[in-house]
């Protein structure tokens, strides 16, 4: 009786967590593009990381927080406006591309309502661009290195950038901000794309690989709140047996 009422207990606790934080698990699909951020593209090295990569899929999870307050703007291309950036608004990222593990405690959103500026193919003078939405968790991004991205090294190549996107255009996406405020849930009916950036080792050269998100999902609170629970109860209940036994 004593046990069900200590878990009874335990569990009403943690079924109404007051904080905004979400923890959310996610899953792409096999590589979809490697473009080389240097010119001209070496076939060799390109056709190595694709090798490298093979058909694996990243999966993982994260901490999305929506009430963190804007730190920062970051110039993005001309034309295009300064984007919102929120520090700390993405956090515990623990991921694996097949045998390779990846972690960082640490990210910033970036968020762009109509504020994502794509060249037109084809010349227009009187509008130029596509403008689209654009929300972007970065976890480390090729021009501010981050030392706390941590990843085994995939053959010759160490992993120096990680962000999960998603950008109006994109794959069917259609208008999906309302302002520049980070959204109150991240977005659950339609796919974004996780970007991976490397540089190798031998000749410095950095490298993305593209990956198509199946799905993000927010992980169930009660799942979260039993498994956290449970070896607290344990904990709990076998100290009070030694107390009485002693």
């Amino acid at each position: 009786m004593q046990l069900r009422a200590l878990c009874l207990g335990a569990l009403t606790c943690l079924a109404a967590p007051t904080f905004a934080a979400t923890t959310y698990q996610f899953q792409t699909g096999p590589n979809i593009a490697t473009i080389p951020f240097y010119s001209p593209a070496d076939a060799s090295e390109l056709n190595q990381l694709i090798g490298a990569v093979g058909f694996n899929t990243v999966s993982g999870t994260f901490v999305y927080d929506s009430s963190v307050p804007q730190t920062f703007a970051i110039n993005a291309t001309p034309p295009s406006p300064l984007r919102p950036g929120y520090a700390g608004a993405i956090t515990n990222l623990s991921a694996a591309l097949g045998a390779v593990n990846i972690s960082d405690p640490i990210g910033v959103a970036l968020v762009a309502d109509e504020g994502y500026f794509v060249p037109k193919p084809v010349e227009d003078l009187v509008e130029p661009y596509f403008i689209y939405d654009l929300l972007s968790l970065s976890f480390a991004v090729t021009a501010f290195p981050d030392p706390d991205l941590q990843a085994d090294l995939l053959g010759d190549f160490r992993l120096v950038g990680f962000r999960i996107y998603w950008a109006e255009g994109l794959d069917g996406i259609t208008d999906f901000l309302s302002s520049n405020a980070l959204p109150g849930t991240l977005p659950p009916t339609f796919a974004g794309r996780i970007g991976m950036d490397w540089v190798n080792v031998n000749t410095n050269r950095i490298t993305a690989t593209f990956f198509p998100l199946v799905s993000v999902q927010p992980v169930p609170i009660g799942d979260a709140a039993i498994l956290f629970a449970v070896p607290a109860i344990v904990t709990m209940a076998s100290r009070r047996r030694r107390a009485k036994a002693a």
